[in-house]
């Protein structure tokens, strides 16, 4: 079948050639808005609520030079008093405290930080926390207290705010090599 003998239905116009504009488009991957919504407050509050939460730690440093206005007792096994840093307790305490601060560091970064290295030194913090968790768990299950739910949850969320802090490493870096030079 010849097309050509077809009556034509329609006038189609040629495209006309593209612009000087158009021929310099960038097809470089453009980097992503960071998130400032839902989950900044997010980091902030269930961080403040931490620190304020798991206060021991921070309440035992500031009556270090007076240990008689730290009110906590503590006893091993055998009902003998024993020290808040020798107690089970220190690192639960310190790992809900620091999960705290991993979330405040978080909300800031997310909100703020553009530098590499800010992210760098909240993703090192955020391992920190980590390990720290993981260790008082492991203390816990040593000495017969059982699973702790914070310590678990500081884990998990942890890991989660690694990963996203990984992620906003390599996308500044990529950001930072397609930048045009000034």
């Amino acid at each position: 079948m010849d097309f050509s003998k077809l009556p034509k239905l329609s006038e189609t116009k040629p495209e006309p050639p593209p612009s000087d504009a158009a021929r310099q488009l960038s097809y470089a991957q453009q980097p992503r808005e960071f998130s400032v919504g839902a989950e900044v407050w997010l980091c902030f509050v269930v961080g403040i609520f931490l620190i304020v939460w798991c206060n021991r730690p921070l309440e035992y440093l500031y009556t270090r030079s007076h240990p008689d206005r730290f009110t906590w007792t503590f006893q091993d096994e055998n009902q003998n008093p024993i020290g808040y840093l020798r107690s089970v307790f220190f690192l639960v305490d310190l790992g809900g405290w620091t999960l705290g601060l991993v979330m405040l560091f978080d909300g800031i970064q997310i909100l703020l930080a553009r530098s590499v290295r800010f992210v760098v030194l909240a993703l090192v913090l955020t391992l920190a926390a980590i390990l720290i968790n993981v260790a008082a768990m492991v203390e816990c299950f040593a000495h017969g207290s059982g699973f702790q739910i914070l310590n678990f949850l500081a884990i998990v969320l942890g890991g989660y705010i690694a990963i996203y802090q990984w992620n906003a490493i390599k996308a500044l870096r990529h950001f930072r090599q397609f930048q045009p030079a000034p």
